[in-house]
């Protein structure tokens, strides 16, 4: 049979651990929210793999890849050419500057906050 001491010590053990539990799940909920990238970040870091994707694409075709459907496939990194709300990133090339845009979260050009474009441009040399 069990003293009351002993019933007293298991019971602030089994306090104790359900304390740690709740404090530990609440820092991770906290941390999680403190280090998740907003989806416009994620889709600019996208556009700069694409990016060296096409270099990497130019450097063994000697040509600029009609899609980017086109650009080779980098073990280790994303390879989406969509940006973070499931939309295509559009390519073009304009006098010889490669420009890679991404319409936001709305897909339309124009917008603010989430639906703000983002564009990365670059020059290409072959």
């Amino acid at each position: 049979m069990w003293s009351k001491r002993k019933w007293w010590r298991l019971s602030a053990i089994v306090t104790l651990f359900i304390v740690f539990l709740a404090s530990a799940w609440i820092g991770f909920k906290i941390l999680d929210e403190a280090i998740r990238i907003p989806p416009k970040g994620l889709t600019m870091t996208n556009m700069i793999g694409i990016k060296r994707r096409m270099l990497l694409y130019v450097r063994r075709h000697r040509q600029m890849p009609q899609s980017l459907e086109q650009l080779p496939i980098l073990n280790g990194y994303y390879n989406s050419t969509e940006d973070e709300w499931g939309n295509p990133i559009q390519y073009s090339i304009t006098n010889g500057v490669v420009a890679l845009k991404s319409f936001g979260a709305d897909g339309k050009p124009g917008g603010t906050g989430d639906a703000e474009d983002i564009i990365e441009s670059f020059r290409v040399e072959d």
